[in-house]
């Protein structure tokens, strides 16, 4: 199960490119860590989909996720963002594509 929540503000990681918490990616991995563990997958990780609220970095946008062996990415995927080798429309959202997506 996967608990949500609402976040006050609208503060995207994306907005904040030269104001990011110092923790970020230590951030990002204990939150991937728990997804990934629970064999869940997120295949979305891209700055617009990262919030900061009170310098806590959470996930947004959670279209891209399931259960690790079944989800998959949507048919149509947008041309003008440079996704990692792996990411093909209704390919298999895999743990270690979503740690690259970041990247990106």
């Amino acid at each position: 199960m996967i608990i949500m929540e609402y976040i006050d503000g609208k503060t995207s990681a994306a907005q904040l490119q030269n104001n990011l918490p110092e923790n970020l990616a230590a951030q990002l991995s204990e939150i991937l860590s728990v997804l990934h563990t629970g064999g869940d997958v997120f295949g979305d990780l891209r700055l617009p989909n990262i919030i900061v609220a009170k310098k806590q970095v959470k996930l947004i946008d959670f279209d891209w996720a399931g259960k690790v062996g079944l989800a998959k990415y949507p048919i149509h995927l947008a041309r003008n963002i440079s996704w990692p080798t792996g990411v093909m429309a209704l390919g298999q959202i895999e743990k270690a594509t979503t740690l690259t997506c970041y990247m990106a």
